[in-house]
């Protein structure tokens, strides 16, 4: 079994490293594909022109028109990354890990299927490509999140590891601009990406469950994967159907005898998990969570940071023209971006250590262990304020090293301080739907940054425009560590407490 699990963890982590977050790699997919003309037929003839990467007799033009297509596929990719957790995540826990992830494995080849075959003649493909390759990145992620149930130990480490490997999927279309620029087609690489692709299938039957992975696992030889598909074999040869198993609190218990099963195992399992000093949160229903301060709080708090890090992401090449930088220049800023976006690597370990070394500082002089966990979360909130107030300074102030190194800082703090303030301040039992409510609540809201290059893009001073939008936001955002300190210092203010 050792081997089984070796091989499911393993794959699963190059799987969401090629795979995972490949829509934050944006701008080097972007700087490629304006190189090679895409959407240029909305450039009029008046249109700024400049020569080829491969400095050939093919010349390509950009202009708003082409900088405005390409925000809003990356706009549209984001939308759907978010919003189909919601329904994916309803076939994942209904139907099972095979279930979704042939979704996934279908919509990840689809699309690099029809990224192989497009060419600037037929950009609006590009649309539903990278639509199909964004949900099934966010998908890979929450599906192989689980795998980090086969080692107790070492759960929390992976869960780490898998979502740093999301962060560091911008390497994909890093991959792709570097290629192109030492004279790789383009074409080619997206062969070799639907190759890739193809050993997702094989992981799926192979190295995945059926069903899920329970947390604790049954047994330690828990069989899953190729195992799975003998038992259909097997099955299909039998005529009596064994009694399917379901999952009871993570408890695996066959259908005869449920309810008993449910009577002897239900408190045990609530001791384990619901120690006392956290059982006034564990009570509270999915509607209290939902209905209180502290989530709309933490929700507009990421909701505000998502958007500014989205517009940054979005417009960065837009934004190096704007502040008079050169196409060579740009080209080469680009790729430096594209290396300091995989530095989130270092910056996601950090965060989880800032919140732990407050916790464990406090442990020993207060007794309330929602107190200790609500000032661990507060020192994540600050750090996240404060970089997002830099980042918002240096943007305005044209700082582009500055700016790409804060971001990446930024982007690791805004969402592990995000995920991690809901698995923290609210149940365990509702994260699932908390999650879930955010993102797809998030998906809706993200639409703002469209508008916000539009005004960028359309009038003369639009970036200043905006920047300072974002800075004012940034300040007001001081909001949540506000309350957040409010709630985890209850002696030093006068506050409704949770």
């Amino acid at each position: 079994m050792k081997v089984l699990y070796a091989l499911s963890i393993a794959t699963g982590v190059l799987e969401t490293l090629f795979f995972g977050g490949v829509v934050f790699g944006w701008p080097s997919m972007q700087y490629v594909l304006t190189r090679e003309g895409y959407f240029s037929e909305f450039c009029d003839n008046t249109s700024s022109s400049t020569s080829s990467n491969n400095a050939s007799d093919n010349a390509f033009r950009t202009c708003t028109e082409v900088e405005s297509s390409f925000n809003l596929i990356f706009q549209i990719s984001v939308f759907m990354f978010n919003i189909s957790t919601f329904p994916m995540g309803y076939i994942q826990d209904k139907f099972g890990s095979w279930a979704s992830r042939t979704i996934a494995c279908l919509f990840n080849t689809i699309g690099y299927v029809l990224l192989s075959v497009m060419d600037a003649q037929s950009s609006w493909i590009l649309y539903p490509a990278m639509i199909m390759i964004s949900i099934a990145g966010i998908h890979f992620l929450i599906i192989n999140t689980q795998l980090g149930n086969l080692s107790t130990p070492f759960r929390s480490v992976f869960v780490t590891l898998i979502n740093v490997m999301f962060s560091e999927s911008v390497i994909t279309f890093l991959l792709l601009k570097i290629a192109y620029d030492r004279g790789a087609r383009v074409q080619t690489f997206f062969y070799v990406m639907i190759g890739v692709s193809l050993l997702s299938w094989v992981r799926t039957f192979m190295l995945m469950p059926k069903t899920s992975i329970p947390f604790p696992l049954p047994d330690k030889s828990f069989k899953f994967g190729i195992y799975d598909l003998i038992a259909l074999h097997k099955k299909s040869k039998t005529e009596p159907v064994e009694n399917p198993t379901v999952f009871v609190n993570n408890i695996a218990l066959s259908e005869l005898k449920v309810e008993d099963k449910i009577k002897e195992k239900v408190p045990a399992t609530k001791e384990i998990q619901e120690p006392q000093n956290q059982q006034t949160s564990v009570k509270k229903s999915f509607k209290d969570c939902v209905c209180s301060k502290l989530y709309w709080s933490n929700f507009a708090f990421y909701a505000l940071g998502y958007i500014q890090f989205l517009f940054f992401l979005g417009t960065v090449i837009t934004w190096l023209k704007n502040i008079g930088h050169a196409d060579n220049e740009i080209s080469f800023l680009t790729e430096v971006f594209g290396y300091i976006l995989l530095g989130v690597c270092i910056v996601g370990p950090l965060n989880g250590t800032v919140a732990d070394a407050v916790r464990k500082y406090y442990r020993g002089k207060i007794d309330d262990e929602r107190l200790i966990t609500l000032r661990g979360l507060l020192a994540q909130v600050i750090i996240t304020s404060t970089l997002r107030i830099l980042l918002a300074i240096t943007t305005l102030a044209g700082q582009v090293y500055a700016s790409m190194v804060l971001v990446t800082v930024f982007r690791g703090f805004l969402f592990g301080t995000a995920f991690n303030f809901i698995a923290q301040a609210f149940p365990p039992k509702h994260f699932g739907k908390l999650i879930g409510l955010t993102q797809a609540l998030i998906g809706v809201f993200i639409l703002l940054q469209y508008a916000l290059f539009k005004i960028a893009a359309d009038y003369s001073n639009g970036f200043l425009g905006v920047n300072v939008a974002l800075l004012v936001t940034a300040v007001a955002g001081l909001f949540h560590p506000i309350l957040v300190y409010r709630m985890a210092y209850p002696a030093c203010c006068t506050s409704e407490r949770e």
